[in-house]
């Protein structure tokens, strides 16, 4: 009798332990379907909101990829506009002061021309955002003010021409001013993650440019203001001082380019 109590306890005791394995078993494959069901969740959450945000995403990289489209071909038609006025200036009857002036508005607006495509450029990788009607409008804007300044040099009169020039060339720095306040009002609502202290020094730089382009506008109006029939050797002052000027903007943006690139910003 002994024997079978021991044995009936040592059974009981095995059944107990087994039953425990049974249950832990049982809870754990439970908490295991419960992870399982929750990382599904997760799962679909994610992959929805992919789904919501891929084709706003897509949306808006087709806005900056036309907008970049059309900043290419304007720059393209605004450099077609600075070779069809060499043959005339190749054969104006200008000399002396006036004919090195004519020739050096020329060559600032071939440089105005691709300092504007360049800026440009880097403010829409820096601003990957959508290109609303404005900034198209201020784009068309800065192209029509950088054909007039080729269109106003084949003109015959040399004098009208470097009078027009100045007048574009005020309408060209109006435009950009324009485009630049622009960016840096949508500037705090860019779509990308960036270092602050690149971001502070890009806005810098912007400020910079649009004060730079507000006395582009500024400063030929008043010149002709004050001096409305200048002599050659004036004109030759003022091409020289408003190739300086771009010259001056385009090293700027090159070496700020240089600096962003080295931040991973563009």
């Amino acid at each position: 009798m002994a024997r079978v109590r021991k044995h009936d306890h040592s059974l009981t005791l095995k059944l107990f332990i087994a039953s425990l394995l049974v249950a832990a078993a049982l809870v754990g494959q439970r908490e295991r379907r419960n992870k399982r069901a929750e990382n599904i969740r997760e799962m679909s959450s994610v992959l929805a909101s992919m789904a919501e945000d891929g084709p706003i995403r897509s949306e808006t990289q087709d806005n900056i990829a036309g907008f970049r489209l059309l900043l290419t071909i304007l720059t393209g038609v605004a450099l077609g506009a600075a070779a069809s006025a060499l043959p005339t200036l190749m054969s104006t009857p200008a000399s002396g002061d006036l004919l090195i002036s004519i020739w050096l508005f020329w060559t600032t607006g071939v440089f105005a021309v691709v300092l504007v495509y360049l800026s440009t450029l880097t403010g829409s990788k820096v601003i990957p955002n959508e290109i609303d009607f404005v900034h198209a409008a201020a784009l068309i804007a800065s192209f029509l003010a950088q054909c007039g300044l080729f269109a106003s040099l084949i003109r015959t009169n040399a004098h009208d021409s470097i009078r027009w020039w100045l007048i574009s060339f005020s309408s060209f720095g109006a435009a950009a001013t324009a485009a630049i306040l622009l960016g840096l009002r949508i500037l705090p609502k860019s779509h990308r993650e960036m270092d602050p202290e690149i971001l502070a020094f890009y806005s810098r730089g912007q400020w910079g440019d649009a004060a730079m382009a507000s006395l582009t506008a500024g400063v030929p109006l008043i010149y002709l203001v004050l001096v409305p029939e200048p002599s050659d050797r004036v004109a030759l002052m003022a091409s020289i001082i408003a190739l300086t000027s771009i010259i001056a903007a385009c090293m700027k943006q090159s070496l700020e380019r240089r600096r962003l690139r080295r931040g991973g910003l563009i």
